[in-house]
């Protein structure tokens, strides 16, 4: 027994490395370099000469696919490349798919458009986060997928930018494996409202500079690794409690703390050679004159600011205009959305609701003298210079048994191990509880609290502490879907057990619109905690 059988209220990556006498695994030497290229301007300029205008115009749109298994003969596959053939877009954000599902998908893609497409992705923890380990039901069996690190945060935590740079650099290994050439991230917001549902573990930390350095790091190891990157989510997601998935944010905050606080680490990134801004759903009145407009849609932030006072010449993205934000702003069509994005900056409009809405608005804004064609020459000019810089005009193909050996790579698994051992912080111990010394402890209650679809929650975690304290470990998972009655099996088991661990594996869900630890789990947290003395 430990004192009056204390509740250990622990992370599952704490329990799994805070408890083991193995030393970290040290990460191998870095891979080597495969940096972007100087772009052709030759081929650039060509390629511009012989666009039409809906060709230039369909480059500037972003749509998205889906990366898990389709058959390519079904009505989904069929729109997409209607899109491709009719539209001419110049790429697609990529959803959740398996490694190879995802690289062949795109291969196909790539076949079939007349210039080379730009694929991204949101791959702000790793390839994992889009290239995904499936769990096969009713089996419970977990696949193989891309290397998944820790949060930006849990990185952040390791006090060491070193891996962040080395997190950059496997993701960018892993993304251009399947054909991925864009990461949308880091993300540089700045954790600054504590009960802010959409960045939290998101961002590096809270400190302005740090976020900065730890993203820099970030960039230039993706860089080198062969892949664009993104700063987001200009100007800013950190100071609100709203999520823009949801509804639109305004950041209240004056002009000088705007300054001294959420331009420092998009100023940090840029001096990095951070390929792209992503402009954000958020409202900033100081930055606009007071008007509540949100930056996607303003021309004094993704103009004015970003582009002349802090001198980006990079790409400017839009975050998807599906986003719930954009219903707050009144009076604009999916097409007219479209055309205030270009005209306050972006280069790339992603995710338009209505794709040929969008297309023939821009075209039509175009024709009526709205958006001078040297504006719309400017962004495609930038677009095709950074698909020659990824060697796309000479290769747009992956070979599909590279897939095999670089994604989720061993070496690139033990580097994800060893950052998570390192960003393992004790917030508290007053009691003194920890370790948890198998010698003194015979039996344990393992706890997982999951999102009701996260059924292998707190496998893994179990599987080690049984290696490491034996076979009387009592493991159950619970959700807020769970029935009463397994909540007070839980609570029994804690009340048997010498100690209890409640594990949480949750995380910032986009558009749920609050935090996400559900009341369920703090009640529970609460029982527990009564049970165990």
């Amino acid at each position: 027994m430990i004192g009056m059988r204390p509740l250990a209220l622990l992370t599952a990556a704490t329990v799994v490395f805070g408890s083991c006498a193995r030393t970290p695994v040290p990460p191998p030497q870095p891979l080597p370099p495969a940096p972007l290229d100087l772009p052709d301007e030759t081929w650039v300029h060509s390629t511009l000469a012989n666009m039409s205008l809906e060709e230039r115009v369909g480059q500037m749109l972003m749509l998205r696919v889906d990366g898990g298994f389709e058959n390519y003969r079904g009505s989904a596959m069929r729109q997409v490349e209607q899109l491709v053939d009719e539209a001419r877009v110049g790429g697609f954000v990529v959803g959740i798919g398996s490694p190879l599902d995802v690289a062949m998908k795109l291969n196909r893609l790539q076949a079939r458009a007349r210039l080379p497409l730009l694929f991204g992705a949101d791959l702000e923890w790793g390839s994992g986060m889009r290239l995904w380990r499936p769990t096969y039901l009713p089996y419970g069996i977990e696949a193989a997928g891309g290397t998944a690190f820790p949060f930006n945060m849990g990185i952040g935590a390791t006090g060491d930018a070193g891996l962040a740079e080395l997190a950059g650099r496997i993701t960018a290994r892993e993304a251009r494996a399947v054909g991925i050439h864009w990461v949308f991230a880091p993300v540089v917001d700045i954790n600054t409202d504590p009960a802010n549902p959409i960045v939290n573990v998101r961002s590096y930390g809270s400190d302005p500079v740090m976020v900065g350095n730890f993203a820099a790091a970030f960039i230039r190891g993706a860089t080198a690794g062969g892949v664009l990157t993104t700063a987001k989510h200009f100007p800013g997601h950190g100071d609100t409690h709203v999520d823009s998935h949801v509804e639109m944010p305004v950041i209240d905050a004056p002009l000088d703390t705007i300054e001294a606080r959420e331009l420092v680490p998009f100023r940090a990134a840029i001096a990095a050679g951070v390929s792209s801004v992503m402009l954000g759903h958020i409202a900033v009145p100081a930055l606009t004159g007071g008007a509540v407009v949100p930056a996607t849609l303003a021309p004094q932030i993704g103009g004015d600011l970003l582009r002349r006072r802090m001198g980006f010449r990079g790409l400017v993205i839009t975050d998807a205009m599906t986003m719930g934000a954009l219903r707050d702003t009144p009076g604009y069509s999916p097409g007219e959305i479209a055309v205030r994005a270009v005209e306050d900056g972006a280069d790339v409009v992603l995710s338009p609701p209505d794709p040929v809405l969008a297309h023939r608005a821009l075209v039509s804004a175009v024709r009526s003298g709205r958006i001078h064609y040297t504006r719309v020459d400017s962004s495609v000019a930038r677009i095709l210079r950074a698909k020659a810089a990824l060697g796309l005009h000479r290769e747009r193909m992956v070979p599909i048994d590279s897939v095999t050996r670089i994604v989720g790579a061993p070496e690139h698994e033990s580097v994800a191990a060893d950052i998570a051992a390192r960003s393992l912080t004790l917030v508290r111990d007053a009691n003194r509880n920890l370790p948890l010394d198998p010698r003194r402890i015979r039996s344990l209650a393992v706890i997982a609290f999951s999102a009701p679809n996260d059924v292998r929650a707190g496998f893994p975690l179990t599987d080690e502490f049984r290696r490491i304290y034996g076979r009387d470990v009592t493991f159950l998972r619970v959700d807020q879907n769970t029935s009463r009655a397994m909540h007070d099996s839980a609570v029994a088991a804690a009340q048997r057990a010498d100690a209890v661990v409640f594990a949480t594996f949750l995380m910032p869900i986009s558009g749920q619109g609050h935090l996400t630890v559900p009341a369920e789990a703090t009640a529970l947290a609460a029982r527990l905690k009564t049970a165990s003395r």
